[in-house]
């Protein structure tokens, strides 16, 4: 991927130091290979999702793609709406994607900009999935 030159430059909600910190963060190694995701992979139900995720109430599956699943939930502490990513849980077998993950969720954390959703908690479940 070529960072010299990015489609977020043009964009108003990123300025240059966005820009700059993603590009870093790319240039970090996070953009390295992923694991493929199986095929045949079938996320996990909402309802198997909320007796995974207990603190999280589990409203329904919004898509999937090449990395995995994504749930549409309420935090039920703080009463907020969130999204919730699960990945597959083969991908965890992988030590060095997994530590790219925590290193990608941490360097995102860091990050507070109208145009970057924010991540509240990262981990991974009893079953494997990140």
């Amino acid at each position: 991927m070529n960072h010299e030159s990015s489609a977020s430059d043009d964009n108003p909600l990123f300025g240059n130091g966005i820009t700059g910190l993603l590009d870093c963060a790319l240039d970090s190694g996070l953009e390295a290979s992923v694991p493929e995701v199986p095929a045949h992979w079938e996320p996990p139900t909402p309802s198997h999702i909320a007796v995974l995720l207990p603190q999280y109430q589990i409203e329904h599956l919004i898509g999937r793609g090449g990395m995995g699943a994504v749930y549409k939930g309420r935090q039920i502490t703080l009463q907020r709406p969130v999204a919730i990513k699960v990945l597959p849980a083969e991908l965890a077998r992988n030590a060095e994607f997994v530590a790219r993950f925590h290193r990608e969720a941490q360097l995102l954390a860091s990050l507070s900009h109208q145009g970057i959703v924010t991540i509240f908690d990262f981990g991974q479940t009893t079953e494997g999935h990140l």
